[in-house]
């Protein structure tokens, strides 16, 4: 787990957030004269719906499930050590999706500081996202949760993709991330199009399809995310292992 939070590509995605909250805290006061709040900021980046910053950089970690493990060598030392290639990936599985799991988290953390440092507020202003908050009852914070849920679960759904997609291109990165980030590129076009106000039943099967709702669309996430992962289990023994970390 040390060595996913020492990665190159993880510094630099944790800087990349902490600057864009600085410059949102910056831009939102002058165009608007108001204070949008850390923790306004940090539950906009992880709650707001159609917001794909959150997805698209959870993908870019995909590499670090097993591409980067075969590029250094680490992946055929654990295997020559006794374990099968497949017991090797059930526990980084586990590893991986706790890695991404804390750091869907971390960028709200890292918006939020961005922004407290240019504010000096935590909670200034309401997001578009938690307009819902100022009705001031339970109901009101099962909803955030929700829809921070959703977006967890929908980004866990791509990262997913992408690994299984590295799995067919051992050793080759970003090909896993690019395709899946297409995929989520395409998904958002897609769904301008698709959502129709006169067809009810269609949104609700759209909506079910591209992980827009939780109470509709949890268990097809679960399933996206099981699925991409039990394809990737299949996959993983299949692989040829070659010298290229020696």
């Amino acid at each position: 787990m040390k060595i996913l939070f020492k990665n190159k590509i993880w510094i630099a995605v944790q800087s990349f957030f902490f600057v864009i909250g600085i410059i949102g805290g910056i831009a939102l006061e002058k165009w608007t004269g108001a204070k949008f709040g850390a923790l306004g900021a940090a539950f906009n980046i992880i709650s707001q719906s159609g917001n794909m910053a959150p997805g698209i950089f959870l993908i870019l970690f995909s590499d670090l499930a097993l591409n980067k493990e075969i590029l250094q060598g680490t992946f055929m030392t654990h295997v020559l050590m006794g374990k099968s290639q497949r017991e090797w990936f059930l526990r980084r599985f586990s590893l991986f999706t706790l890695f991404i799991v804390i750091q869907f988290f971390l960028f709200a953390f890292f918006i939020g500081l961005g922004d407290f440092l240019v504010t000096w507020h935590l909670f200034n202003v309401i997001p578009p996202s938690a307009q819902h908050l100022l009705k001031g009852n339970s109901v009101s914070f099962i909803i955030l949760t929700k829809n921070v849920a959703i977006e967890l679960l929908s980004s866990l759904s791509y990262v997913s993709l992408a690994v299984f997609v590295s799995t067919l291109f051992p050793g080759k990165l970003f090909w896993g991330a690019f395709i899946s980030i297409g995929g989520l590129i395409i998904e958002g076009k897609l769904l301008k199009f698709a959502l129709s106000p006169t067809n009810k039943i269609a949104n609700d099967i759209i909506s079910r399809i591209f992980i827009t709702n939780f109470d509709k669309s949890w268990w097809i996430a679960v399933i996206y995310i099981l699925g991409f992962w039990g394809l990737s289990y299949l996959r993983i023994g299949r692989i040829k292992l070659t010298n290229q970390g020696v």
